[in-house]
């Protein structure tokens, strides 16, 4: 069975990795990239093919990143969120 799948349902990486069983929130995530007429949508970190089986602390930080944009309320929540993202993927920063 592929880890990120269970009973069908496709499962949040992040979450997974994080020891937790959790659904991809899919569109409602802000690591979720919208698809197009030929790539269909994807979580963010498909893309960037970070080694995160191997970085719990960085697991642990980019959902603590996706929490602070889940309930940003200003552009300032959410530009600190931003920030502490590309700090800790500066890679994804190069790839705007």
């Amino acid at each position: 069975m592929d880890p990120k799948e269970s009973n069908g349902v496709s499962l949040c990486g992040l979450q997974y990795r994080a020891g937790r069983i959790e659904a991809c929130p899919g569109a409602d995530c802000p690591f979720w990239e919208e698809g197009g007429a030929a790539i269909p949508g994807h979580c963010v970190f498909e893309r960037l093919n970070l080694e995160l089986d191997e970085r719990p602390d960085l697991v642990h930080g980019l959902l603590h990143v996706r929490r602070s944009l889940n309930q940003a309320v200003t552009s300032d929540d959410e530009e600190d969120a931003r920030s502490l993202f590309y700090r800790l993927v500066p890679v994804a920063r190069d790839e705007e």
